[in-house]
């Protein structure tokens, strides 16, 4: 039984190069991000340019994303598609009288549509991977605001436009399984108008007309994840 256990190790120890050189042209890849810092400007119609620049701090903003490469043969090429999917809401206490305080979550949602081209560095091995890529995106997002227990609607969204860079490893632990690390540069921008409907609520809403805020997400992006080659 041993023999049969020391044969089948070798077998796989031996065998996985080749396996490995056996390129698949796709790569689908289920990945997370993390971003370190965004802002979001909430007076971007204010006359006053000290009142348009003030904005919202909102770090460590977390996202989940899918992308889908296809290998260029024999070129250290490969194209891609991505989609992700990224969140932040802060609560915030803002004072309305000098004995009341009302609960607020200020943040967004956004989900960029990325197309990146990729070039493979030359001193990587088949099983190691480093690469560098660029390409733009669409950025589909809208502000979530809450105030005490009323959400503001949202009436109207701008999608945003924009180029990254980045830079990435992966590595084959499998011929057909990878880990993926990637560093990422962007400046994701959009849009959204809100306004609150009145309604009987412990606290008053501060408006109830339009306000329109941009979102800028300016941080750097760590993204780590699985990856299958097919």
């Amino acid at each position: 039984m041993r023999t049969i256990l020391a044969y089948a190790c070798l077998s796989l120890l031996v065998g996985a190069p080749a396996a490995l050189s056996q390129e698949r042209n796709y790569t689908l890849a289920v990945t997370g991000s993390f971003t370190t810092s965004s802002k979001l400007f909430y007076n971007i119609d204010d006359p006053n340019e000290i009142a348009r620049n003030q904005y919202l701090s909102l770090s460590n903003v977390l996202g989940v994303g899918i992308d889908i490469r296809r290998r260029i043969e024999e070129s250290g090429l490969a194209v891609g598609i991505s989609v992700e999917y990224i969140s932040k809401l802060d609560d915030i206490s803002e004072s309305v009288s000098s004995t009341a305080i009302a609960a607020v979550k200020d943040g967004f949602v956004v989900v960029p549509i990325e197309a990146t081209g990729y070039f493979t560095i030359p001193f990587s091995s088949e099983r190691a991977q480093m690469y560098m890529g660029g390409g733009a995106g669409i950025y589909l997002g809208a502000r979530h605001y809450q105030y005490s227990t009323e959400s503001a609607r949202v009436i109207d969204q701008k999608p945003g436009y924009g180029i990254h860079i980045l830079t990435g490893f992966c590595y084959r632990i499998s011929p057909v399984i990878g880990l993926r690390s990637e560093l990422k540069f962007r400046d994701v921008q959009f849009q959204s108008t809100n306004v609150f409907l009145p309604s009987y609520v412990s606290l008053p809403a501060p408006n109830y007309q339009p306000f329109s805020s941009r979102i800028n997400i300016d941080g750097m992006t760590l993204t780590v994840g699985l990856a299958a080659f097919f």
